[in-house]
């Protein structure tokens, strides 16, 4: 039992790295900035259409809450300009579904209050700089930490419960004890 469960964490530890991977590789060798969101891409039934304001984004997502269809993902697309001063355009590898609850608000947005476009951290890889990571994303990190944290929670108990399992229990002898403090019988 305690073998498994070192064994489970460790698996847990290294499924954590397929998240961290990337997150690791753009941290220690990309680059990062700050993008401008330029657009808005919406994949549904193997077709996509580009909006460009935040008006045409509720307006799709109020037409498909009428319509109960929730198989749309929307991905913001990012303007970025690299060190080298060339302007990128790179599609998020967040997207989003129509949430229910919410009103036809764009949940994407596109604008601030003050009409400007909205801005995100980006980290990009120099070589590659279609492929973006949104460090500051909730969705970015949270798997890969949740399973690295019990993967080593999981390994540690193991380990610990292998080593008492190993050391033998020591009972006091209770009878001694008993027998000493009862009164003498004449």
């Amino acid at each position: 039992m305690q073998r498994w469960l070192i064994v489970i964490g460790l698996l847990l530890v290294a499924a954590s790295f397929d998240g961290f991977g990337p997150i690791l590789r753009l941290w220690l060798a990309g680059d990062a900035t700050w993008g401008e969101t330029r657009q808005v891409a919406m994949t549904a039934d193997g077709a996509e259409a580009i909006f460009i304001s935040d008006a045409q984004v509720r307006d799709e997502v109020d037409r498909r809450r009428k319509d109960r269809d929730r198989t749309a993902f929307f991905w913001p697309e990012f303007r970025f300009q690299m060190a080298d001063g060339r302007q990128v355009i790179a599609r998020s590898p967040i997207g989003y579904r129509i949430p229910y609850g919410r009103q036809a608000d764009s949940f994407v947005p596109m604008r601030d209050r003050d009409g400007l476009p909205t801005r995100e951290w980006i980290w990009y890889d120099p070589a590659r700089p279609e492929r973006i990571l949104l460090p500051m994303h909730f969705s970015t990190w949270f798997i890969p930490v949740l399973l690295a944290l019990f993967g080593v929670v999981g390994s540690i108990m193991g380990f610990l419960l292998a080593r008492r399992a190993r050391t033998p229990i020591e009972i006091p002898d209770l009878s001694a004890t008993a027998d000493a403090g009862k009164p003498a019988v004449h």
